[in-house]
């Protein structure tokens, strides 16, 4: 029959071994949490590109003061993780020669006692570990929250001013290519007109005719034979 005594170590060295997995499910989230930091560090980065280095001239106040705000929660939330996932000194189940004296010399009644009192510590140290730990993972999670808050409404304020610069630009650029547009119909117009209205100066002058007001037989005779003429190239 199992004694009160064995029950009670195997209870506790299962608490113990409960504490250990708190320990290690901490490690883990604030692992992946510390990979997700990275990415919305890319994203504040490409942020930081658009807003400063390719927009600087025409940098708002507000946007500047979203993007101040998301580093300092971004930066705030990747400290806490740090901090989280930092060395720390654990606790274990002793094995030493005190142990191995005290398996020698007293009853397994009292070995099991002893040994329950050496594990109770050791959960008493891991609860203040884990507690700190819990506590900076879950300021990390406030800060990353109000970071990607932060991150969006910044991304979100970019894009509407890019967004209406290029608008208006475009406006602009049709303005200018309907004004040139029309200067140009107008130029073709004028050049046209112009062509059409001036005379060539160059040109050679008819020589004037003379005629008598009645009868004029020397023209009337020339006449006939050019007439004849134009006949006789046509028969032939």
């Amino acid at each position: 029959m199992q004694s009160k005594w064995t029950l009670l170590y195997e209870y506790s060295k299962d608490l113990f071994d409960m504490e250990v997995d708190r320990f290690k499910r901490l490690d883990d989230k604030a692992n992946n949490q510390l990979r997700f930091t990275y990415v919305l560090l890319t994203i504040y980065i490409a942020l930081l590109k658009i807003l400063i280095f390719d927009d600087i001239h025409h940098i708002d106040i507000f946007i500047l003061i979203l993007v101040l705000l998301s580093f300092i929660s971004l930066f705030s939330a990747w400290l806490f993780y740090f901090l989280s996932l930092k060395l720390t000194t654990v606790p274990k189940l002793p094995l030493t020669d005190n142990v191995l004296t005290l398996f020698k010399e007293k009853e397994i009644a009292t070995v099991e006692f002893a040994l329950h009192g050496s594990i109770k510590k050791a959960i008493d140290k891991y609860d203040e570990i884990i507690f700190k730990k819990a506590k900076n993972l879950r300021y990390g999670y406030n800060s990353t929250i109000l970071s990607v808050m932060l991150i969006m409404i910044t991304t979100g304020f970019i894009l509407y001013n890019y967004l209406e610069k290029n608008q208006i630009n475009f406006k602009k650029e049709l303005e200018m290519n309907d004004t040139k547009t029309e200067e140009n119909n107008n130029s073709q117009v004028n050049s046209s007109s112009s062509q059409e209205n001036q005379p060539e100066f160059d040109v050679s002058i008819p020589d004037i005719q003379y005629a008598t007001e009645g009868y004029d037989e020397v023209n009337t005779t020339k006449y006939r034979e050019l007439l004849e003429e134009a006949e006789a190239n046509k028969s032939k």
